[in-house]
């Protein structure tokens, strides 16, 4: 990014100047959609808000009809091999790319994710109670090292009395 001043001397502000008060804009311009976004507060007005959201607020979706997407792989998969599409070295694009999600694909994943959590969830039990014996097996051998402790001073105590 140039500085302003050298393309025009009569711009009143530095780079330093303009890139903060970006900054400074940008950030009244988050926090205020983020509050905007939460229920429970009422919409902050800001004169700059609107036309900021309009360039900053919406993000065009990302998706690619699937026409679109075959046709362009297949000619890019074509331009890699240079060789004809139905040639058996291009990918059968059906097979590759992902199926849409059914109500049923996603019970089905929720119910993986579930079992994994729960296998994970008996695993760290698993390894709790491991820890939790070991702590006490550790526990009962300093108690045993404590009446050790106690019989020894009181042989010194007797030692002493006897002298």
């Amino acid at each position: 990014m140039r500085d302003v001043k050298g393309i025009d001397n009569t711009f009143p502000f530095s780079k330093d100047e303009s890139t903060r008060c970006f900054v400074n804009i940008m950030g009244t311009y988050k926090r205020i959609k983020k509050r905007n976004n939460t229920s429970g507060e009422g919409a902050t007005n800001w004169e700059f808000f609107q036309t900021l959201d309009e360039v900053f607020g919406s993000r065009s979706s990302v998706l690619v009809p699937d026409a679109m997407l075959e046709s362009s792989l297949n000619s890019l998969m074509q331009d890699l091999s240079n060789d004809p599409p139905d040639s058996p070295t291009v990918l059968d694009l059906d097979a590759t790319l992902p199926s849409t999600s059914t109500p049923r694909n996603k019970l089905t994943r929720k119910m993986n994710v579930l079992e994994f959590l729960n296998k994970e969830s008996e695993e760290d039990a698993k390894v709790m109670k491991k820890l939790l014996d070991t702590e006490a097996e550790k526990l009962a051998v300093e108690k045993e090292k404590l009446v050790e402790l106690k019989e020894i001073r009181t042989l010194f105590q007797k030692i002493l009395d006897k002298s």
